[in-house]
């Protein structure tokens, strides 16, 4: 079967209008759906649709050959898509399921999922997982300013802004070295402001997450979302960011754990914005402007839709029924069992215990 030939679906059981998000313009209302539903799904759904026309968006199966589901916190579970289910078990050649997985521990099960985008490199897991950035932010407007003025823009939701970068000593100290620091908060009252770079020239993409391994589940959206806005990204040791980024030449990097030593970040990106020549500043937008090409919309779009396409073995009915047959007779069966023999050890320690 010829990639025209294949039909491929992107499957959504929620409560949005569908005809609102097929007839939405991400360019022009960016923040329609600013959810990772939104950003992840939907607008991955519209910008695949632009090169591959056939692709559907819906809340029923409809026999089509790839469905692509969003696996968010655990809310998607095949158990509650009895439809897709039966239509697996009717067909000869069962459909591909693929799983988009947003940014959180995955707590729904994946056995019944063939394959799965996941948002960094150090979430691959097996050979039929791909890392496969999320799209571009919608609506950035990028640098267009052809002076090296040392602005800097801190972009993202107030709550995950870390807040001692932006207390009054080092707004000065680096105010009195050139440096203007301005912050696009997306949770703020200009939001005409939020994605506006025309006069950064450095994007701050630390986050405020407190637990390293909430970080190690974050994709480098705000990496991509900088370079794709022309601006040099400051990042940390944020495993994402280490998936796609090279330190010295499309990044800086803020070797501290701002969490831990805020004085002791703090100036170590003083001495980067302060120490950084205009010749190694030309060398790295440079390299940041094959980035802006390579993390394309259109190429992000490309890659996930080859995923999509691509084979995958042992597809059959006969290998899917085992499968089901484990996964709704066998697993249970076997949990259940763990659970009368639980409350057995349980039952005969409160016996012993009352001797």
């Amino acid at each position: 079967m010829t990639e025209r030939q294949m039909k491929i679906t992107f499957l959504y059981k929620g409560k949005e209008d569908l005809d609102r998000v097929r007839n939405w313009d991400p360019e022009t209302d960016p923040m329609r759906f600013p959810s990772a539903l939104g950003h992840g799904f939907f607008q991955l759904f519209l910008a695949i649709r632009e090169i591959y026309p056939s692709v559907k968006l819906s809340k029923q199966t409809n026999g089509s050959d790839v469905y692509v589901v969003m696996q968010k916190l655990g809310s998607y579970r095949f158990r509650q898509q009895f439809s897709l289910l039966r239509e697996m078990l009717s067909r000869d050649r069962v459909p591909t399921i693929v799983a988009i997985h947003a940014d959180g521990r995955n707590k729904a099960s994946t056995f019944l999922v063939h394959k799965n985008v996941v948002p960094n490199s150090f979430r691959l897991k097996s050979a039929y997982d791909a890392f496969i950035p999320m799209l571009p932010q919608n609506g950035l407007k990028p640098r267009e300013v052809k002076t090296l003025t040392r602005n800097l823009v801190a972009y993202g939701h107030s709550f995950n802004f870390p807040s001692h970068f932006f207390d009054e000593l080092l707004v000065g100290q680096l105010a009195k070295a050139g440096v203007n620091l301005r912050r696009a908060d997306q949770n703020g009252a200009q939001p005409d402001q939020i994605l506006d770079f025309r006069d950064a020239l450095f994007t701050l993409c630390l986050r405020n997450a407190d637990k390293a391994h909430i970080l190690a589940y974050k994709p480098p959206t705000r990496l991509v979302n900088a370079w794709m806005a022309g601006t040099i990204p400051i990042i940390d040791r944020e495993p994402g960011y280490f998936s796609l980024a090279t330190p010295g030449v499309d990044c800086l990097l803020v070797s501290t754990d701002h969490k831990k030593d805020p004085q002791a970040a703090k100036a170590e990106i003083y001495e980067l914005l302060t120490g950084i020549t205009d010749t190694e500043i030309e060398k790295m937008l440079a390299a940041i402007r094959e980035k802006r090409r390579h993390y394309s919309k259109e190429n992000i779009a490309r890659a996930h839709l080859d995923f999509f396409l691509a084979p995958v073995p042992d597809r059959t009915r006969s290998s899917f029924r085992i499968k089901l047959l484990f996964y709704f007779f066998l697993f249970p069966l076997k949990r259940f069992a763990r659970y009368l023999h639980n409350r057995e050890r349980k039952f005969v320690r409160r016996i012993y215990s009352q001797r």
